[in-house]
């Protein structure tokens, strides 16, 4: 479920099972999936139907309280009004239009140079490098040098690292993680 097939798994599912199906993932307990939009949203605009706390419990102390995906109620209502502007169409346009300007900067600069002298690319790196370049644009107004790119880069990996691996393997990191190197 958690590898690079879980899209494919998923819809996999969805033609076999139907649009709303149980996957046994947790001791004595499962995920209920839901793949179709209107459904979902009516779900989550439901007062009735909540998120299961334990679950989004964890999310919650990565990002230091509730944000829109696990909030309830008011709380989600809210945050998804707040975040509309940035999905209108308009919008939507801006950001393809950006990143379509970035892969093709991309291409020019360092794809096809690399293609023409033989030399290996580590798409991996490569992507994370325009993703970066693509957010700074999109949300700043900002092209990045690949100086900032490189410091925004190894920021996030030490987040993933303190936050992700770290927090969830001690959990006394979260009262006194200051002291730990």
């Amino acid at each position: 479920f958690f590898s690079s097939r879980a899209p494919f798994f998923m819809v996999e599912c969805a033609r076999k099972y139907g649009k709303v199906f149980r996957l046994p993932l947790v001791p004595r307990g499962h995920f209920v999936v839901v793949t179709d939009h209107a459904l979902a949203r009516t779900i989550l605009e439901t007062p009735g139907a909540t998120k299961p706390r334990a679950l989004y419990s964890g999310f919650d102390a990565v990002f230091g309280g509730e944000t829109m995906f696990t909030a309830e109620g008011h709380r989600w209502n809210h945050s998804r009004k707040a975040t509309n502007f940035a999905f209108a169409p308009g919008q939507k346009q801006r950001m393809t239009a950006v990143v379509l300007q970035s892969l093709r900067k991309w291409m020019d600069a360092s794809l096809e140079p690399k293609i023409r002298a033989m030399t290996p690319v580590d798409f991996a790196q490569e992507m994370q490098f325009v993703t970066i370049g693509v957010i700074g644009q999109i949300a700043f107004d900002h092209e990045l040098s690949p100086e900032e790119a490189v410091v925004i880069k190894d920021g996030l990996k030490l987040m993933y690292v303190e936050f992700l691996q770290k927090t969830g393997k001690n959990p006394l990191r979260r009262l006194v993680g200051f002291a730990f190197p």
